[in-house]
């Protein structure tokens, strides 16, 4: 009898164990008074076809997020992005008002700054399942400028701030597997972008309030302790807004339509506090309109490196 009283133990402490949350997992909460610095570096490739134009950009962007625990349930975060080396072409170029040739231009500098809080509501170490939720905002600090062929450069900025909600539920059941889904809504305010013309006079626009919302998957497989590979799918409806360039009447419609990511993640723990993650992304999302003017093969691709330093 007291053989099994003793393997019963032995196995309540081993399956209390196997699912305890570790950093690098998934559903990983900082604790209190601690830090979490994310950094990425990631070659990006955008590419999609307009009327009978095909744009195309490639960019590396360099991703930072800083989180720091407030509590065990509560964290704040902050971050930013920067673009550098950005190329953008449509494969004509511009001279004195004439397609010439190809030609490119760029849009580089720091993207629009994000700050959030994230509370931690269950935790599967007293609960059945770790859910989350946060308020994420990311709001416009300088004018956003888009550039023009010619050799007209513009900068990094999104035209719009916006503010998600979302919320996050996931369980690591045994000691190499665990699952989070997410979803959110995320609000768009009105903005105002200008195109910097090569030629003539720069055209300001105005563009309306939308909502966007997503749903997210991921699983990730943890079959040693240092070791971690995850993938990640994500849908999101990108809700219809329209835009209307200052000093004329008529309006343009960008069609709401759907748009899925789908990441994958390898990620190796060096040391108790710091890991070194490799990531690659792809979409391949459906056409839609803008006005009468079709937007099709739309393809969105990433690849690079990044860091996991917890302190």
């Amino acid at each position: 009898m007291k053989k099994y009283l003793a393997i019963a133990a032995l196995m309540a402490v081993t399956s209390v164990g196997a699912d305890e949350l570790k950093f690098g997992d998934l559903n990983f909460f900082i604790k209190q008074g601690r830090f979490n610095l994310l950094a990425n570096g990631d070659a990006t490739t955008e590419r999609a076809t307009t009327g009978t134009s095909t744009i195309e950009k490639e960019n590396f962007l360099i991703g930072s997020q800083l989180t720091y625990g407030i509590s065990d349930k509560l964290d704040l975060l902050v971050g930013v992005d920067y673009s550098i080396g950005s190329s953008i072409s449509n494969g004509s170029g511009i001279s004195g008002g004439v397609v010439t040739g190809p030609d490119r231009y760029s849009e580089d500098g720091l993207g629009n700054p994000r700050i959030g809080i994230n509370y931690r509501l269950m935790d599967q170490s007293s609960d059945m399942y770790n859910v989350d939720f946060g308020v994420i905002s990311s709001f416009r600090f300088e004018d956003a400028e888009r550039g023009s062929l010619g050799g007209t450069d513009g900068n990094a900025a999104a035209p719009r701030s916006n503010i998600e909600f979302n919320a996050k539920m996931g369980r690591k059941w045994n000691e190499a597997n665990e699952w989070q889904l997410a979803a959110g809504v995320l609000y768009n305010m009105d903005g105002e972008q200008t195109t910097l013309a090569s030629v003539g006079s720069d055209t300001k626009t105005d563009i309306d309030a939308s909502q966007d919302f997503f749903v997210r998957a991921s699983y990730q497989w943890r079959p040693i302790n240092e070791f971690m590979v995850a993938l990640s799918l994500q849908g999101t409806r990108v809700g219809e807004f329209d835009t209307q360039n200052q000093g004329t009447a008529g309006k343009s419609t960008f069609e709401d339509h759907i748009d899925f990511n789908g990441t994958f993640t390898a990620k190796y723990l060096i040391t108790e506090n710091f890991i070194a993650k490799f990531r690659y992304g792809m979409s391949r999302n459906p056409d839609y309109d803008i006005d009468n003017t079709e937007v099709r093969k739309r393809r969105n691709n990433f690849f690079g490196l990044g860091v996991d330093w917890l302190f």
